[in-house]
């Protein structure tokens, strides 16, 4: 609650009227008071501390997710000879089409077998 001279001591900084120092005073520190810069300066410290940390755990969050989600695949050597061969006997037409997503889904399957058990020590650990 404002104390009864405020709004006199207001009316004298607006006014051309000659006032005390006193007065000039209270109405420079009352402007002080209320500029933005002087709210940010007595703002709480816990405020900023706080703010910082949601920053930093939200950029910790977001480099681990993305760290998790581009793993790379990558076909051990006897996957990739059967699929090269089973691919030139395709093109030279020694197998069917059929035969050729026989061997890709043999391919996969195993793939996703070790995929699924690399996840799985992943999310253990």
């Amino acid at each position: 609650m404002r104390w009864s001279g405020y709004e006199t001591f207001t009316n004298f900084c607006e006014s051309d009227h000659q006032v005390d120092v006193r007065a000039t005073q209270t109405c420079f520190m009352n402007s002080i008071n209320n500029s933005l810069l002087w709210k940010l300066l007595n703002a709480s410290v816990f405020q900023y501390v706080g703010l910082f940390a949601c920053i930093f755990v939200g950029v910790v969050i977001v480099y681990y997710v993305r760290q998790f989600l581009s793993t790379t695949v990558d076909l051990n050597q006897e996957d990739r000879k059967m699929l090269s061969q089973a691919e030139k006997l395709y093109r030279s037409g020694e197998i069917t089409s059929k035969e050729y997503q026989i061997v890709k889904a043999n391919v996969s399957k195993r793939l996703k077998q070790r995929l699924t058990a690399e996840l799985e020590s992943k999310l253990e650990t």
